[in-house]
């Protein structure tokens, strides 16, 4: 194996599928972040706004982003590169 795919081994980073609920947080201006069915709180980077309704059950793929200080304070960043809808929430989507 040569040495560049060594390191590219190295650095890649396994997704697997994980359930989470949307949430709507109220503060720091409002924002929406994802609930794992653990209890880990990610703060999605990329949320499509069609997801952005309170008590959306999704199933995400993705990967944490290190190093990112966000003004939420809440969660860890998280780029999402894999959505699938499992229920959409009761409510109204946002207009922002």
């Amino acid at each position: 194996m040569a040495m560049s795919e060594q390191i590219a081994s190295k650095t890649s980073i396994k997704q697997s599928w994980q359930q989470v609920s949307v949430k709507f947080l109220n503060f720091e201006g409002g924002f929406y972040g994802l609930v794992t069915e653990k209890g880990v709180k990610l703060l999605p980077m990329n949320l499509p706004i069609k997801y952005k309704v309170d008590g959306t059950i999704l199933r995400v793929k993705g990967q944490h982003i290190k190093n990112m200080v966000t003004i939420q304070q809440w969660g860890e960043a998280f780029e999402l590169s894999d959505i699938e809808l499992i229920k959409l929430g009761v409510g109204k989507l946002p207009t922002h």
